[in-house]
């Protein structure tokens, strides 16, 4: 896929590493709410990623710490996964149900500093389907009003690599055609899965103009680690528009008993790269 979207405030490199924001994905690893400062709470990370709960569960005291503590603080998903996903294909008056549910999480979040919130909409294989797509595009719809009220920003979660051929050239053209300007997508990196040549615009297009979050997702429990080699090429697609984050990091392991040491690991390769000099 050729990389043709228009280049805007290009930086150099040398000044734009030390601002990228890096981070820990405690919404998406699941990880408890007594855990969060062991993990997040690390010398290069200036963004967390937060389920309501893991949000709720620190103290008001320190809610204001919490919020200086991290430049960026984004909120996991809204719902859980198969509720958002089964919603597609209940009848309109649940539907409505789910919007109104939807949207006064958004107004908490608002109220709370959380500029950002996901749905696990599974966004490709809705889109192949014509009755939920309408359900989609729905739903959609109807929550944009309350993006605006609240300047909130929903993402919607998309896998790379993707496991359709043409999933990212599908998403790309829905969010062309939806127009809601605080729709935005979350990309689900799983560098793993990646060839060791592999390149970002082949792989997630000009995605990087709809993205306001990015994770590192791999299985830590069988012993795969992030490395260099993994992250430079994708902060240097983003370079381009200077998008600095948040990168953060998501590693899976049971009980989530590698977490601090992937966090601790992760934070310490964002130091590497936050005082290149390239």
């Amino acid at each position: 896929m050729p990389d043709s979207e228009p280049v805007k405030n290009v930086i150099s490199l040398r000044d734009y590493y030390p601002q990228l924001r890096f981070g820990f994905a405690a919404a998406r690893t699941g990880l408890p709410p007594s855990r969060l400062f062991e993990c997040a709470d690390l010398k290069y990370f200036e963004a967390i990623e937060l389920h309501r709960e893991q949000h709720d569960a620190i103290p008001h005291t320190e809610r204001a710490a919490f919020q200086q503590r991290f430049k960026t603080i984004q909120a996991g998903s809204i719902l859980e996964s198969p509720l958002a996903y089964n919603i597609l294909n209940a009848p309109e008056s649940m539907q409505t149900d789910f919007v109104r549910t939807v949207a006064a999480a958004l107004r908490g979040l608002a109220g709370g500093g959380i500029e950002c919130a996901t749905l696990h909409f599974s966004v490709v294989s809705a889109l192949e389907d014509p009755v939920r797509r309408k359900s989609l595009e729905r739903i959609l719809h109807q929550l944009a009003p309350v993006l605006q009220e609240t300047s909130r920003v929903l993402l919607l979660p998309v896998r790379i690599p993707s496991q359709k051929e043409d999933g990212i050239a599908v998403i790309s053209a829905f969010l062309r055609e939806m127009m809601i300007p605080n729709l935005k997508v979350r990309l689900d990196l799983y560098p793993h899965e990646m060839a060791r040549d592999f390149d970002p615009v082949r792989l997630a297009g000009t995605l990087r103009l709809e993205t306001r979050s990015v994770l590192f997702c791999y299985n830590a429990d069988c012993g795969n680690r992030l490395v260099r080699a993994h992250l430079m090429p994708w902060i240097r697609y983003f370079s381009l528009i200077s998008f600095t984050g948040p990168f953060l990091v998501c590693p899976f392991s049971r009980d989530n008993r590698l977490a601090a040491i992937e966090g601790e690991a992760f934070s310490k390769l964002a130091g590497e790269i936050k005082t290149l000099h390239e």
